[in-house]
């Protein structure tokens, strides 16, 4: 982290959102990093101004006095319960005795959830709040939960989506894709229709909006050969709180293909309501071309956050009106358990120039939030392409 990245990061104009707070000396930055521990993840950066006029918009790199860093560790780590410091960057300004302050948060390592002051803090679009009495319910059922990943707060950018996919005992490697891409979004259902279990007959009342989402045209142009005709969505697995559907190819005789090329999942929990689609990819003919997979995502997020999503709620509570809900995209390149493939094995990163990043591991998988406050009459576009765009910085292309 140099001063030079901070400045371009600040000259983007990037908003404070889900996963990003600016700071100046004295702003209560421990209740950023709290807030933000117990949802996304993300960063804080200490020494930043905002524009007056427009909350949340950075202007200027300030910096901090030195002596800031100290005094923030301190805070973090006898204020918060249970104990824990997250990593916090020093970056000199090029006035003497100044610096700005990146306070890193990894979700996945925060013992979630974190209270301070006698509160649990959470991150809502570019502010901090305390949680309601479900919320907090629904953290602490999550962070006991056997199966991570299906729920709200155990979400982040972060967690490899490979790792959802279960084995199979008899052919270990056959539902690892080469390749996926996944699509994640949730909402809190509304008040008085909180529910814990999925009504019956969700699986029949799915079916149509798997189909009108188009998600079997997404795998198909990636397809090497055409999917069969018959190839359908159809559910694979249901409990009490989570139904599974996928997308098989016909194999040889009209059956099943042991290699699934599409998941989607809808998870109900302490009041949210979450839906997870995954595209998955055994390139043959050589690494993908990076705006076909920009195109994916470009249909895929559209697909979960527009038709999947609201018609998960009406199933679960009737037709209910939401306003464009947060969602997460990922790009693993996990092939199986123990083994991290590279992505440029399966995607030709080559028009995003030379790399100018340092950390290699980073390019086995990738994922960010979506802005949604980019999005304008309805149109995903921009968004997509900023997280895209911040994901490929990321693996260190300018």
């Amino acid at each position: 982290m140099t001063l030079d990245m901070i400045e371009d990061f600040v000259s983007l104009g990037i908003p404070e959102n889900l996963t990003v707070e600016y700071k100046k000396q004295g702003d209560k930055p421990v209740e950023a990093v709290a807030a933000l521990a117990n949802t996304y993840g993300g960063i804080v950066l200490i020494g930043v101004a905002e524009d007056s006029g427009t909350r949340g918009v950075p202007t200027a790199v300030v910096g901090v006095n030195r002596k800031e860093k100290e005094k923030l560790v301190n805070q973090m780590a006898t204020g918060y319960d249970p104990p824990w410091t997250p990593e916090v960057i020093e970056v000199p300004l090029r006035e003497a005795d100044k610096v700005v302050l990146v306070v890193r948060i990894d979700q996945d390592l925060v013992p979630a959830p974190i209270v301070t002051d006698g509160s649990i803090l959470v991150r809502l679009d570019g502010r901090n709040v305390k949680a309601n009495r479900q919320m907090m319910a629904a953290m602490l059922r999550q962070a006991e939960a056997v199966e991570p990943g299906l729920g709200l707060q155990r979400r982040n950018a972060t967690r490899s989506p490979g790792s959802h996919w279960p084995v199979d005992a008899a052919n270990p490697d056959a539902a690892r894709p080469d390749l996926q891409l996944r699509a994640v979004t949730s909402v809190a259902l509304p008040r008085g229709k909180h529910r814990d279990r999925l009504p019956s007959g969700i699986g029949g009342k799915m079916l149509l909006p798997l189909t009108q989402s188009k998600l079997r045209d997404v795998i198909q142009n990636f397809s090497d050969s055409p999917l069969r005709q018959g190839t359908g969505w159809k559910v694979h697995r249901i409990t009490s709180r989570t139904i599974e559907f996928r997308l098989h190819d016909k194999g040889i005789g009209g059956r099943e293909s042991v290699q699934p090329q599409g998941r989607v999942v809808v998870d109900v929990n302490g009041g949210f309501l979450e839906v997870i689609a995954d595209i998955s990819l055994w390139p043959r003919g050589g690494p993908l071309a990076w705006l076909a997979v920009q195109v994916a995502f470009l249909r895929l997020v559209p697909a979960v956050a527009d038709v999947l999503l609201p018609a998960a709620v009406a199933a679960v509570t009737g037709p209910v009106t939401l306003p464009p809900p947060p969602v997460e995209i990922h790009l693993s390149n996990e092939k199986f358990a123990g083994e991290v493939v590279r992505i440029e094995k399966s995607i030709d990163l080559s028009p995003l120039g030379a790399r100018t990043g340092s950390n290699r591991s980073t390019l086995g998988r990738a994922g960010e939030v979506v802005d949604e406050t980019l999005i304008k009459d309805g149109d995903w576009t921009p968004a997509v392409l900023d997280a895209l765009t911040t994901m490929t910085m990321d693996w260190g292309y300018a």
